[in-house]
């Protein structure tokens, strides 16, 4: 039988209670309180973040808005006035300036701007035709942008190309003289008469008083400004004769018998687009039995005096034949003259009479002016020799025109229709339609 054995446990040890350290919680609590710290800075950083970049956001938006208008702003002052191309060096950028709205307030960072001009030959002055590159850079905090557009010149033919006379002061008659106009006439002073006088037109548009006969419509009249500087635009593309190259007969430098043309030019070197520029250097200049197919640009005349038997037109297309800013006298204009008389031959080779040139000198030319006179002074036309008409074909366009004798203006349609490029207002610039783009930060 086995036996059971008895086993009694021996007494529990004797001694203190193991318990946990005060140290162990504060660095629990310590590293509880670093998550938490860490947690809230990781939080601030990314609200940080957030708003730091919804702030650029804000900033490139602005800059964008920025460009855009200081863009269309330019581009406006393009229309109506060439100084930016004096004013401004090709491809240099302007002083950064401080955009403002006029007396809005706008928040945040302030705008700067700063834009250039460039034009594709590296000179803005050299011809207001010139296709023209406007680059715009904008900064609004650490934003920035840029934008590039390419502006073109927008052809506009000038207002008064549509009339037959223009004066931008007054029209008068003296001694029963007589002016006959086949399309309007426009005066921004007045149409007087002493001893006499006759206009007729089929419409006169006149901002002051009538006190000439009229024979036709009068309205109000709406005349605009005269060009800034027409001679100047002709002057960029002329040959200058100098005035001492012109001989002097009867104590004044006169242009007699001869043929002045794209192909000829009696007094230097010939110029392509039969443009030539004279400094008259305040004498007077005289014109008379010649023929001329060019344009003559001429500055500082104490007169023009043109006379006897002359034969004036455009080469090609319609043109002006004079542009000045001196008196402009018309007077004794003789029905026709002849090549026997004059000993010259009027249509060499070098510039043939409407296609046809011969050897001879016995051929007979009608006194005749096709093209626009214009005077930035006066232009005055007087009696002719003998009864008839003084025969223009075109426009008469000054400051002020005195009629003394007979005169009869034709309409020239190719004037109002296709005009010479310098006969078109210099000023207006129009973009580029998909020119406009956004290009890197210069």
């Amino acid at each position: 039988m086995l036996g059971y054995a008895h086993f009694t446990a021996g007494p529990r040890p004797t001694g203190n209670r193991s318990r946990p350290r005060q140290g162990y919680l504060y660095v629990a609590v310590l590293l509880t309180s670093l998550v938490v710290s860490s947690l809230l800075a990781a939080a601030l950083t990314v609200s940080t973040a957030t708003l730091s970049g919804q702030s650029d956001i804000e900033d490139r938006g602005r800059a964008i808005r920025l460009a855009e208008s200081e863009m269309h702003r330019l581009a406006s002052t393009m229309r109506v006035s060439t100084l930016w191309r004096t004013a401004n060096i090709s491809g240099d950028f302007s002083t950064w300036r401080t955009w403002s709205s006029g007396a809005v307030v706008l928040s945040g960072p302030p705008g700067q701007v700063r834009y250039r001009y460039t034009d594709l030959d590296g000179d803005l002055a050299d011809d207001p035709r010139d296709d023209v590159e406007l680059t715009v850079h904008t900064k609004v905090g650490r934003a920035e942008y840029a934008v590039s557009a390419t502006l073109q010149w927008d052809r506009v033919p000038y207002r008064w190309l549509n009339y037959d006379v223009t004066s931008f002061d007054n029209l008068g008659f003296q001694y029963w003289s007589t002016l006959s106009t086949e399309g309007p006439t426009q005066v921004a002073g007045d149409c007087t008469a002493t001893l006499g006088g006759y206009l007729m037109t089929p419409q006169l548009e006149c901002n002051g008083s009538v006190s000439s006969t009229l024979q036709g419509t009068q309205v109000a009249g709406n005349i605009g400004s005269p060009p800034a500087d027409l001679v100047g635009q002709y002057e960029l593309a002329g040959t200058v004769v100098l005035r001492g190259s012109i001989p002097v007969i009867s104590s004044n430098h006169t242009i007699q018998k001869c043929v002045l043309s794209p192909t000829s030019n009696p007094f230097g070197a010939a110029n392509a687009e039969g443009v030539y520029n004279i400094d008259m250097q305040n004498q007077k200049l005289v014109i008379q039995d010649c023929r001329i197919s060019g344009t003559l640009a001429i500055r500082n005349a104490s007169e023009i005096v043109i006379r006897n038997g002359v034969h004036w037109s455009y080469p090609t297309t319609a043109d002006a034949i004079l542009v000045t800013d001196s008196p402009v006298t018309i007077t004794g204009i003789d029905r026709s003259f002849g090549e026997a008389d004059l000993n010259v031959n009027f249509n060499p080779t070098s510039t043939p009479f409407r296609g046809t040139s011969d050897i001879e000198k016995d051929d007979l030319y009608s006194s005749e002016f096709r093209g626009v006179i214009y005077s930035s002074s006066t232009a005055t036309l007087e009696a002719t020799d003998g009864d008839w008409n003084l025969i223009i074909i075109g426009a008469v366009v000054a400051n002020g025109i005195s009629v003394t004798g007979h005169a009869s203006i034709f309409k020239l349609h190719e004037l109002s229709d296709d005009p010479a490029d310098r006969l078109c207002d210099p000023n207006p610039m129009r973009f580029v339609r998909g020119s406009w783009r956004r290009i890197d930060s210069p």
